[in-house]
């Protein structure tokens, strides 16, 4: 029954029924007695069928809108990011010399926008101690927005070399 179900209801990804899509006609698929035919005991039986084929329609439905909530997400349209804007860089593929990786940044950056490589990639000016490629997918990058309070994001931690040593880049010299 569930099969006969899933068989007769709309798939998301053909919008066709599949039991259309296989046999090229949709079936036969009636509850109760024909108006020539004469069993007992048949509109019962209909009546017992019919409410279990109505719930299990109901299920394929929902089933079908939370796989569309979810593939939404993942596939969301990419933000309103412009050349020269400043995003943030998801950090989860950089690797870095942190010794225990769950202690990184999440976030790294802001990093400005070079150049939008097709629809769905931005270039960006990394600085050259970040030995990746510059040029990532919209889900790995989002817009920077300014603070309302004029605060500035923390400032990146320290780098820890193999031999143990903290490294700094420096900004600019104050005193000469």
């Amino acid at each position: 029954m569930a099969e006969s179900a899933y068989n007769n209801s709309v798939n998301a990804s053909t919008n066709q029924i599949p039991f259309f899509a296989c046999y090229g006609f949709h079936p036969r698929f009636s509850i109760g007695q024909q108006a020539d035919e004469l069993v007992p005991h048949a509109d019962e039986r209909a009546d017992q069928l019919k409410l279990p084929m109505e719930e299990l329609q109901a299920s394929v439905a929902l089933a079908n809108k939370k796989i569309k909530h979810y593939y939404d997400l993942k596939h969301r349209l990419p933000e309103d990011i412009k050349m020269g804007d400043k995003v943030w860089l998801d950090a989860r593929n950089v690797k870095t010399e942190r010794p225990v990786a769950k202690l990184s940044a999440k976030k790294i950056g802001p990093y400005k926008v070079v150049k939008k490589e097709g629809t769905h990639a931005f270039k960006l000016e990394l600085p050259h101690t970040l030995k990746v490629h510059p040029v990532f997918h919209t889900s790995l990058v989002s817009l920077k927005k300014e603070d309302p309070f004029g605060r500035e994001p923390p400032q990146p931690p320290a780098e820890v070399t193999p031999e143990g040593e903290e490294e700094y880049e420096v900004e600019k010299i104050l005193d000469l």
